[in-house]
């Protein structure tokens, strides 16, 4: 998978330094920020237990298939290996928290503060993932077995559709809807729409930014299960979207995996108002 996150080091060194420097002659109140942030670091450390752990889930998952022979039918393994999909789950539901949990420190709502936001989001991914797509293609390219260089099945318009993230296939089932040349990178293009929401959001208010976010989110959900199911869908995995323009392009918002963002918004909004 890609590192989605804010490095939960930085987050806390960024957000103590702003306390600090409001109340720069108050011991007190820097000791207390200090044993607070050091309590969030605790939860942010399981938090990353728990990405950990979806890691694994998905790993199983995508070799379920070369395993399959020593798998125990109704064992551990055969369960987490056959519901793989729970590991995403739990990567958007973190990246939910992490974004919220992160952005904590903003005060004031601008359009600076938005791009600012977007701009540290699409150089923490979209390089690393051309990387990794580029060297993809290369090992694919050159077969070292024959020694010969053919793309096999990789088609040029494909290869440039996953450079754009914008491959869809009618026929692969939801909320997947394209391999793309990485077949992990279809998890990116729900990523990228949920930075967009949270980013549109906080253009227009800072405090209340994960709430904003939320309605938006709701509200497209809402709409795209009429619009498309007839009527309200929460499964994730039957939620189809017509092969259309421009459908095939952004009815995947309205999948129902996106509420997982959610979940973890409202949990990072409960550890600030609860947490300590």
């Amino acid at each position: 998978m890609f590192p989605y996150f804010f490095s939960p080091s930085c987050v806390i060194g960024r957000s103590l330094t702003f306390q600090m420097l409001n109340f720069p002659h108050s011991k007190l109140t820097i000791f207390s920020n200090v044993h607070r942030h050091k309590m969030s670091n605790k939860r942010l450390n399981g938090i990353q237990f728990l990405r950990g752990f979806a890691v694994l889930a998905v790993v199983l998952g995508h070799n379920r298939g070369t395993m399959y022979d020593n798998i125990v039918a109704g064992s551990f393994i055969d369960y987490i290996t056959s519901n793989a999909i729970f590991g995403v789950e739990v990567f958007f539901v973190i990246s939910g928290f992490i974004i919220s949990h992160s952005t904590q420190s903003i005060k004031f709502s601008s359009f600076a503060e938005s791009l600012s936001f977007l701009i540290k989001r699409f150089f923490r991914i979209y390089p690393l993932y051309l990387m990794v797509l580029a060297l993809y293609v290369s090992l694919y390219y050159y077969n070292y077995y024959t020694g010969e260089f053919s793309l096999g099945h990789l088609s040029i318009e494909n290869i440039i559709q996953s450079v754009f993230i914008s491959s869809y296939q009618s026929d692969v089932i939801s909320p997947i809807y394209g391999w793309g040349t990485l077949v992990v990178a279809w998890t990116l293009r729900y990523e990228i729409y949920f930075y967009i929401i949270f980013a549109i959001s906080m253009i227009f208010t800072a405090k209340y930014r994960s709430v904003l976010t939320t309605a938006i989110i709701i509200t497209i959900f809402i709409f795209s299960s009429y619009y498309y199911q007839g009527h309200l869908v929460l499964d994730a995995q039957s939620f189809p979207i017509p092969n259309t323009t421009p459908d095939k392009y952004i009815g995947f918002a309205g999948n129902p995996i996106v509420l997982d963002f959610i979940l973890g918004m409202i949990i990072a909004e409960s550890e600030k108002l609860f947490g300590d």
